[in-house]
Parts: C-alpha cells; structure tokens; sequence
C-alpha cells in the first residue's frame, strides 16, 4: 500500500477497506487472464 500512496492519496476515508489481490501471471485462471489483458490504473515504475 506503501507504493500505492500516490495514487490513493486523499482517496481514501478511515473506514474505507482496500482489497489487494497478488497475481500469479504464469496461472492459467479466467480471471487471472482478465488482469493481464486490462490495463493497469496502477503500475510499479520497475515493473
């Protein structure tokens, strides 16, 4: 949430709850497949 803090800066009230998902982009799962074809809102600078 850290990196993310720029980009939910201001965004979020205290009782707001984040939902943070890891993907495992070798997994053949539909709704892994879902997140590889969208594009991202947020995006790590080195990734």
């Amino acid at each position: 949430m850290e990196e993310m803090g720029p980009v939910v800066q201001g965004k979020l009230k205290e009782d707001d709850l984040v939902d943070v998902m890891v993907l495992d982009k070798n997994s053949d799962e539909p709704l892994n497949q879902y997140f590889l074809q969208a594009a991202p809102v947020y995006k790590r600078a080195d990734a």
